[in-house]
């Protein structure tokens, strides 16, 4: 009986150790741009993107806020700025993402680009 238990409890544990593998690998990050633009409009808080997504009906799993560094940013009344929102959903919600005007942050890599993630201002 205690053979059992132990066989039992190990491949339960096993088991679950994959499930939580399997979920992880089937995330990925989708980024847009956070809306600021320059002398008009303040960027749009971290909150709003995720509702934006939530009601869409994307999970979010985690959100930040980050800047896209190695580009050069022009400084003129009307133009964006560097900064984007990047969210971690399931990788079976990017074509909704894609519809709402989100990118895979892979998109970024093959541009050659990068971005920092910095605090949030709310």
């Amino acid at each position: 009986m205690k053979q059992w238990l132990l066989i039992t409890g190990t491949l339960s544990t096993l088991l679950l150790s994959a499930c939580s593998q399997v979920s992880s690998s089937n995330n990925t990050q989708v980024y847009i741009s956070d809306g600021y633009v320059q002398c008009e409009a303040k960027a749009q808080s971290i909150a709003i993107t995720q509702s934006q997504l939530e009601q869409a009906g994307v999970k979010v799993l985690k959100s930040e806020c980050a800047q896209i560094s190695e580009q050069a940013t022009i400084a003129m009344c009307g133009a964006g700025g560097p900064g984007i929102h990047v969210l971690t959903v399931n990788r079976y919600d990017v074509t909704k993402a894609e519809q709402l005007g989100f990118a895979e942050v892979t998109e970024l890599d093959q541009q050659g680009l990068q971005f920092n993630r910095i605090s949030c201002e709310e």
